[in-house]
């Protein structure tokens, strides 16, 4: 069983996004397919490989529902943590996220 995952302090916004039609699964929720994929986004993939992850479901999102996510990037030891919110409420987390990445970002 995988622990819970500490919420990091001194977090910076990467973006917001309003949940559409074609994020809905059968259950109207968000599929669970997206928060991993905002979390790539988050954490900025683009700059180095994700080697570990652990992805913590909170709350479901909705259509319509705002989400801002929040990252923390340690590069002195190649770790990052994500959070996904909604925008009315910072405090009421839809996920969490926390992982490596390949090698330390420079």
């Amino acid at each position: 069983m995988l622990d819970k995952i500490a919420r990091a302090e001194e977090t910076e916004e990467a973006f917001s996004c309003t949940i559409r039609r074609s994020q809905i699964d059968v259950n109207k929720h968000l599929n669970n397919a997206f928060y991993a994929a905002f979390t790539d986004d988050a954490a900025g993939s683009d700059k180095a490989k994700i080697t570990e992850l652990q992805l913590n479901f909170i709350s479901a999102a909705n259509l319509g529902d705002t989400l801002v996510c929040q990252r923390k990037i340690s590069p002195g030891d190649d770790s990052f943590y994500v959070e996904g919110s909604r925008s009315e409420a910072p405090d009421s987390l839809f996920f969490q996220a926390e992982g490596r990445f390949s090698h330390p970002l420079a």
